[in-house]
């Protein structure tokens, strides 16, 4: 806008002021100055402020991340630039965040992931991306406990109820038959004390170790 102006004998002074091209984000004070024919001067100032309120704009894209030897996977700047195709911002981007990026056995199949980019101003856009998780080769050691529980979880050899390092699925059962189905052949089942009232069949060479396995009978050690 243009400051008003009240002039007795000159009824078309000089205007000027020191506004830029562009006003930047935030407070900027512009100095208005008016002078008429006779020399006389007068200044006032007025304060812009500029608001960046405008969204970003983004792109996903689906994936499938196959789930390494141990069963995890861990989301890296590259799939984050494979998710993310398009992402564009009126005054620039900052930053990319996935509400998840560590996944384990537990995971298998699609998982909803919310994507947010921010810009340098703070303002976030969201989407949500399918994130599908494939299972890793057969494991060449399993664990089996009978305090184990049906359904995936992360566990400890032998079983202690506190989470480890292993998935009930992948590479720990509560069952022998299901350790020795899993492993890949010629691989090892470690099994814990318990109680184990199965048939077991086994079609492939594999070591079977129960608790005092290597442990001499006659020395104890």
């Amino acid at each position: 806008g243009s400051p008003g102006i009240t002039e007795a004998c000159d009824l078309a002074p000089t205007l000027t002021n020191n506004a830029p091209m562009q006003f930047p984000v935030g407070p900027t004070v512009v100095t208005w100055g008016v002078t008429d024919g006779s020399g006389n001067h007068a200044e006032c100032q007025q304060n812009v402020t500029v608001v960046d309120n405008q969204l970003p704009t983004l792109t996903v894209n689906s994936i499938t991340r196959q789930l390494d030897n141990a069963g995890n996977y861990t989301l890296t700047a590259a799939d984050l630039a494979a998710i993310v195709t398009a992402a564009t911002d009126n005054c620039g981007l900052a930053s990319t965040n996935a509400s998840q990026t560590v996944f384990n056995f537990c995971h298998l199949a699609a998982n909803n992931v919310t994507i947010t980019v921010t810009d340098i101003h703070g303002n976030p856009a969201n989407a949500v991306v399918v994130i599908s998780i494939t299972a890793p080769p057969a494991p060449t050691v399993v664990y089996v406990d009978d305090d184990y529980p049906a359904t995936c979880a992360a566990v400890n050899f032998p079983s202690n109820g506190v989470a480890g390092p292993y998935y009930v699925g992948f590479n720990a059962f509560n069952t022998i038959q299901a350790g020795v189905d899993a492993v890949a052949a010629g691989g090892t089942v470690n099994v814990a004390a318990g109680d184990y009232v199965e048939l077991v069949e086994i079609g492939k060479a594999v070591s079977v170790l129960g608790p005092n396995a290597g442990i001499n009978p006659n020395t104890g050690s």
